[in-house]
């Protein structure tokens, strides 16, 4: 089945011939994965009025890693191509101003994964999360209303995102004692992860506030959970991953996390999609990959309409919400308010032994 899908889409593509219109992802997997299956079934229904839409992926190893890498060089590679319309970028830390000043030179629209830290970013610049204090405000208000923190231990990633969430949830945090606040790296190196695990463990926190992907700490949680038995976890929304919707040996179990888009609508529209993600892409489609296949979606309807230039897709993108409706999406209707921020509410999610169930907020 999944065999004859793709050929049936390759021959769509390729009576297509070589025009195309093109959306540029930065992003490791989720938000490409999204993206992807969203162009696919585009494609397998005629395209944008006969031209198809092609996902182009950059060098996300180096584009993600803002803090760390000068991703400037991707950026203007990818968008020199005048076929490129929209960037799809996913991006915990913001956009370097080198990279910047390429999209707003160029008129690129870019829609950026991850949350607003600071001040706007220029036009034509749009994030799909609310902004890192609205997110402290969520951790923090349903922590104390799920756990009644009394030690608290923030850990965070050693980047911008990390350092500036963990500053607003500090700030937010009322009735608990700060037994440890530390940055962590992205490595597998097991002296630099014993380390933080000791540091954990010797401040003996009862709840531990992770600000970061989860990788390391799925490494730290065998020897946390032996030391700190009733340990309760909230993630933030870079916790969520495959990895731990898949939950290998139970491993993330009781782990609460920040989803970016926890859709509560139409219910059969939203498994419709993971039903067919998990066919075509493999495992559960993370908010990455919703919102990702839903901009996607947005920017089909966009050009059907007339919007194919940069310019033009900037204009319809602004005036969602106001001159005309919100796009309809799965994770519910996307529009952006005045400086760019996507104007939803977060969710939360707990892994059990039975899947990731979202958590009811009150």
């Amino acid at each position: 089945m999944r065999s004859l899908y793709l050929v049936l889409l390759s021959l769509s593509v390729a009576a297509c011939g070589d025009r195309a219109y093109r959306v540029g992802v930065l992003s490791r997997s989720g938000a490409f994965e999204g993206a992807d299956l969203a162009a696919r079934e585009i494609n397998g229904k005629n395209g944008i009025d006969g031209t198809p839409l092609r996902i182009v992926r950059g060098d996300t190893m180096a584009a993600v890693d803002a803090a760390h890498h000068d991703s400037s060089a991707i950026v203007d590679r990818l968008t020199a191509d005048t076929t490129v319309k929209v960037v799809l970028q996913q991006s915990t830390q913001g956009l370097q101003p080198g990279v910047l000043r390429i999209y707003l030179s160029r008129g690129v629209p870019v829609l950026v994964l991850g949350p607003a830290l600071d001040k706007p970013q220029g036009r034509g610049i749009y994030h799909l999360m609310p902004t890192a204090r609205e997110e402290a405000a969520l951790m923090s208000v349903q922590a104390a209303r799920l756990w009644q923190p009394k030690r608290v231990a923030i850990v965070h990633s050693d980047d911008a995102y990390g350092l500036v969430l963990a500053t607003e949830l500090q700030d937010q945090l009322q009735g608990a004692t700060f037994v440890l606040k530390t940055p962590f790296a992205e490595t597998i190196d097991t002296t630099t992860v014993a380390a933080v695990e000791r540091a954990i463990s010797a401040a003996k926190p009862d709840v531990l506030f992770w600000i970061g992907p989860p990788r390391v700490l799925g490494i730290l949680l065998v020897r946390l959970r032996q030391h700190l038995p009733d340990l309760r976890i909230m993630g933030s929304d870079a916790a969520e991953a495959k990895k731990v919707y898949e939950n290998p040996d139970g491993l993330f179990t009781g782990l609460v996390f920040v989803r970016a888009s926890q859709p509560t609508g139409d219910t059969a529209r939203v498994n419709n999609f993971q039903y067919r993600f998990a066919m075509w892409m493999g495992g559960q489609g993370t908010s990455e990959a919703l919102l990702a296949y839903d901009v996607t979606g947005m920017i089909a309807q966009a050009m059907r309409e007339g919007a194919v230039s940069r310019q033009q897709l900037r204009d319809y993108i602004a005036s969602l919400g106001r001159s005309r409706a919100a796009y309809s999406g799965v994770t519910g209707p996307i529009a952006f308010d005045s400086v760019g921020v996507l104007r939803r509410p977060l969710g939360l999610a707990e892994v059990r032994e039975d899947g990731v169930k979202a958590v009811p907020l009150k």
